[in-house]
């Protein structure tokens, strides 16, 4: 939690950049620029990104750091690797705390995902032959129902059945034989 905006950060180092979320007045249409990074969550859903934002952040028992975030509409604040790489903040996942290196203040961090659009083939293959992947795009309904049946065909009598007399003929022939046994 920053201690100047009352504001809760989710700290995530697979996160490439920091983000803000918009506020109503930031929702509006920007103009598209071509030097601006594309924002995709891990499993490539798009994020869209609508400026940048310098403010101060004060975690816990660390002091007080300013860094510019990306505003986008995202449900919650994003601390990223690019924040704690340039302040030099060690994530440590055993005791569930951020350490500064300088000073070795140290704070207790939350995890995430959200990384900048990358050009990555294995990604790319995944949408193409698996396009139901993304589960925020697909419904069940959407999904074709299966039309496999699982059935073995056999002919003939049963491996095992009931006990039953035997028809007649049978029973004749068995008590001619059954003192021979």
């Amino acid at each position: 939690m920053d201690k100047i905006s009352k504001r809760r950060f989710l700290i995530d180092t697979g996160a490439a950049v920091s983000l803000l979320p918009a506020t109503g007045s930031q929702k509006q249409p920007e103009q598209p620029v071509s030097n601006q990074p594309i924002l995709q969550t891990i499993n490539g859903t798009p994020v869209r990104h609508l400026g940048k934002k310098t403010i101060t952040v004060q975690l816990a028992n660390l002091p007080a750091l300013t860094w510019t975030f990306f505003v986008a509409e995202v449900g919650v604040a994003i601390i990223g690797a690019d924040f704690l790489h340039h302040h030099a903040i060690t994530v440590d996942i055993k005791h569930s705390r951020l350490i500064m290196a300088c000073n070795n203040a140290n704070t207790l961090p939350i995890n995430g995902a959200l990384a900048i659009e990358s050009t990555d083939k294995y990604q790319s293959l995944l949408t193409h032959f698996y396009p139901h992947q993304d589960a925020a795009q697909t419904t069940v309904r959407q999904l074709e129902p299966n039309i496999v049946s699982h059935a073995i065909e056999t002919t003939g009598q049963p491996v095992h059945c009931k006990p039953r007399r035997l028809p007649p003929h049978k029973l004749q022939c068995w008590e001619k034989h059954s003192p021979d046994l």
